[in-house]
């Protein structure tokens, strides 16, 4: 008679292979069932034109052509409205109400050059947008117009912003430079200097322990700011890789980042020093990453395709779609999801925004986890008690200098070079947080 160790054990196999079977058999039958209701590729020129067939892909498409490329976008909170940011300088927001036939709402050109990051406030009634001409704007979105421009708001071009509760927001350069604003008083609350290449994302997160940004750069680190403390928290052993992308996974106790390399690292929260485990499975880097739910996101990588990609276990569980032309990929620049879930929007150097039906992914989940498997127990890095440097200059809440707010599509091509691809940099040393004081933007938070 066998030991019944054994057949325990025999049992706990045959329970994973029957999840991971299931688990596979779930996503093939959706993909199944779409494909018999017939996909199509549906191409629009973002006016209401006719549309045309252009192919099929796993996911039902839709594709709006922004005329010029485009370099980031976003979804409003509570509308079938989209925004996206060009490389002319110019805001173009489409309502996507009819799938079928998305029209251009309004657009404007308030930068000179390329509008490299744009997002929708957390209520929806304004848009903010920073441009590789280093100005930062917020217009208010019912009207189309300005309500406050720091011109020169970074001495370097703003290459990524994100927001920071419902007053602020948080804005990267191509020099490593930080800086969160408080919105409601047109200043800088805090400005940090940790970093010594672009910086690529940043995600902020509402933490248990206080109000958080995460930052990715260029020079290999992955930044961790206390904005409550104004100071940092933590910062990574140099990668050797760039990170391009972030998301928040596992209801918050893992932070995924995607690299140059095609590698995606994922670090344990609380334990900054090196990444705890790496997922494996893109070619190429790992441009843009947005979370599905807490086991699984998706990807956007410089081969053109949109993956849908499992943490713990680590896999990648089939695709959404691609972007290509003349059967060659062309790379996902940017990729946004709408707060149902229920639509993926991807931007590429085509410029296109495909906007993804992903509710057959609705149901999908990746929570079947490894038998004893546990986090790597990183030391946890010391936080670096940073002294205060002199207090920022407050940048002028409005600039009296011109801007061209009334958009044409027949205005002068501006010629704008997209954000660059910069080597990985060993850190010499790093800067200190400049806090301006004065400002109760995050002691209620």
């Amino acid at each position: 008679m066998a030991d019944q160790p054994d057949d325990d054990a025999a049992v706990a196999a045959a329970e994973d292979e029957l999840d991971e079977l299931d688990e596979a058999a779930q996503f093939a039958e959706a993909a199944e069932n779409l494909e018999k209701h017939g996909s199509s590729r549906k191409l629009h020129d973002g006016k209401g034109g006719k549309s045309t067939t252009a192919g099929s892909a796993l996911s039902e498409c839709t594709v709006i052509k922004t005329v010029e490329q485009a370099f980031s976008m976003d979804f409003h909170p509570t509308r079938e409205l989209m925004v996206t940011g060009l490389i002319t300088g110019q805001i173009k927001v489409y309502d996507y109400s009819d799938i079928d036939a998305p029209f251009k709402h309004w657009s404007c050109r308030p930068h000179r050059n390329a509008c490299r990051a744009v997002r929708f406030t957390a209520t929806g009634d304004g848009v903010l947008s920073g441009s590789s001409d280093c100005s930062l704007q917020l217009r208010d979105f019912e009207t189309n117009k300005r309500s406050w421009r720091a011109k020169d708001a970074h001495g370097e071009p703003i290459n990524t912003l994100s927001l920071t509760g419902p007053h602020g927001v948080a804005t990267g350069d191509d020099g490593g430079a930080v800086k969160v604003w408080d919105v409601r008083q047109h200043s800088v609350a805090l400005s940090f200097f940790e970093h010594t290449d672009l910086i690529s994302n940043m995600i902020f997160v509402d933490a248990s322990d206080g109000p958080t940004l995460c930052v990715g750069s260029g020079d290999g680190c992955l930044s961790i700011f206390d904005l409550r403390k104004g100071r940092l928290a933590a910062l990574s052993d140099n990668q050797e890789d760039e990170l391009l992308s972030l998301a928040l996974m596992k209801g918050g106790k893992k932070l995924v980042a995607g690299f140059q390399s095609g590698v995606v690292g994922i670090w344990s929260w609380g334990n900054w020093g090196d990444i705890s485990d790496r997922l494996l499975g893109h070619p190429e880097s790992v441009d843009a990453m947005v979370p599905l739910n807490d086991d699984v996101f998706l990807s956007g990588s410089s081969d053109g395709l949109v993956r849908v990609v499992g943490v713990h276990p680590n896999k990648v569980l089939g695709l959404v779609g691609e972007h290509a032309a003349d059967d060659e990929g062309i790379p996902v620049e940017s990729m946004a999801i709408t707060p149902g879930r229920g639509l993926l929007g991807s931007i590429s150097h085509d410029s296109t925004v495909r906007l993804w039906d992903i509710e057959y992914l609705r149901e999908l989940r990746h929570m079947q986890k490894r038998k004893g498997q546990q986090d790597d127990d990183d030391d946890e890095d010391d936080d670096d008690d940073d002294d205060d440097d002199d207090a920022e200059d407050e940048v002028g809440a409005n600039d009296d200098d011109d801007d061209d707010d009334d958009d044409d599509d027949d205005d002068d091509e501006v010629v704008a070079k997209p954000p660059p691809r910069k080597k990985v940099k060993q850190l010499k040393g790093h800067g200190h947080a400049a806090i301006k004081m004065g400002t109760d933007f995050f002691s209620d938070m």
